[in-house]
């Protein structure tokens, strides 16, 4: 059984030669190919490079080179089919694809992207099939959403937490601020007002006291006369 199916690609390379007008080099079917990915991870929507290179390289320039995500052709989604360059490399810049079975982009994970010779036929000629791994990422949320519910996971109490709950508390400390130096001012203002009435008091009073105490003397004084002439 093997030797049949060995027989029939073999049919299959030699088909392609002849259809394509070269010949396939031989080092493009003896395993030596390699396919990388840069960057190795992104979001599903960026795109991204892909890379096919047979090595050694002896004049494999031309060679149709398919690319598909996920698995081999027919299975895997075709991302593009370059051609080899002088240095028996053919280069791709693609995007994860959109999954049509699911109606979207691929989710996130891990998945494989495949290089191969391409045969007309487009299926991958045998071994020169090589893989690489590249990892969609997952979406952040939008900014507003994660503020959003990041303020009630911080507080604990989503009654408390809102910060539409901080103009009501607010507001309140300066207007409570606002009366105590009134009240001080208006107090400062009457022990002010007394201290000068009761210094105006004192200083009209002064002279009553100098008149009562020349009085005193004066009283005194005649006082003494009198008793000196009575003697």
């Amino acid at each position: 059984m093997r030797g049949i199916v060995g027989a029939a690609l073999g049919l299959l390379v030699v088909a392609g030669t002849v259809f394509t007008g070269r010949q396939l080099e031989a080092h493009a079917l003896g395993g030596l190919n390699t396919v990388t990915v840069s960057p190795v991870h992104g979001k599903a929507a960026v795109p991204f490079q892909v890379t096919y290179a047979i090595s050694p390289c002896t004049s494999a320039a031309g060679l149709t080179v398919g690319f598909s995500w996920g698995a081999l052709p027919p299975a895997g989604q075709l991302l593009g089919t370059p051609p080899t360059d002088s240095s028996c490399r053919a280069t791709l810049l693609t995007k994860p694809p959109f999954n049509f079975a699911a109606h979207q982009l691929p989710a996130a994970g891990s998945y494989q992207v495949f290089g191969y010779v391409a045969l007309p036929t487009g299926i991958a000629a045998p071994n020169t099939e090589a893989g690489a791994g590249y990892t969609v990422d997952v979406t952040p949320l939008p900014t507003a959403t994660r503020s959003a519910t990041a303020q009630p996971s911080a507080s604990g109490n989503t009654a408390t937490s809102p910060s539409a709950s901080a103009p009501e508390e607010f507001p309140a400390q300066p207007s409570a601020t606002a009366h105590k130096p009134a009240g001080s001012w208006s107090l400062s203002w009457t022990v002010s007002l007394g201290l000068v009435i009761l210094a105006l008091a004192i200083l009209a009073a002064i002279p009553f006291l100098i008149a009562a105490m020349v009085r005193r003397r004066r009283a005194r004084a005649a006082q003494g006369l009198g008793e000196d002439q009575a003697a």
